[in-house]
């Protein structure tokens, strides 16, 4: 809710979940953020100022820097959609990107934020403290794929500083 409508990156989400629950956690989302939300569809184009949402049993990639893709290869770390997809196709693209992993049980992320961090990426994860569960976190910290972890309201200013072309100190 922190992010203004007027924010000129895209967010592209992965979340462990299953269908129908997919389409639930858009909706509800919708209630919290002030951009425009979806499920993403293979061979979308992003647009700035929008959040993508990988659809359950589907892994997120990201393409020639703007275009979206769908995968449904088989799991990874026992997850589809996964989070190091994600991250490890952002860093083959060359992408300037942030990658984060707030809270999970489980690795899913650290292996790809440690790709995204190889390349010149920004690589958060949230602190201990304000995890639901510390496992994707941890997993990333132990990997040496983040700096350190950061507070929520860090990792909301590291989304606001790469987005005016600063590099995020947190």
């Amino acid at each position: 809710s922190s992010i203004p409508s007027n924010y000129p990156g895209a967010i592209l989400v992965v979340q462990h979940i299953s269908k129908p629950f997919d389409r639930g956690l858009v909706e509800w989302l919708e209630h919290w953020v002030k951009l425009p939300i979806d499920l993403a569809r293979d061979g979308e184009k992003i647009e700035p100022g929008r959040i993508y949402v990988a659809p359950a049993g589907k892994h997120l990639i990201l393409t020639e820097k703007t275009t979206l893709r769908l995968d449904d290869s088989s799991p990874v770390n026992g997850q589809k959609p996964s989070a190091d997809i994600l991250f490890d196709s952002m860093a083959h693209i060359g992408s300037r990107a942030l990658g984060i992993v707030l809270s999970g049980m489980g690795e899913d992320g650290a292996r790809g934020l440690m790709e995204l961090r190889k390349t010149g990426g920004v690589c958060l994860a949230l602190r201990q403290e304000e995890c639901a569960v510390f496992g994707m976190p941890k997993a990333a910290v132990e990997l040496g794929a983040v700096e350190k972890t950061s507070s929520l309201d860090e990792i909301i200013r590291a989304v606001l500083s790469i987005s005016k072309g600063v590099r995020a100190n947190v």
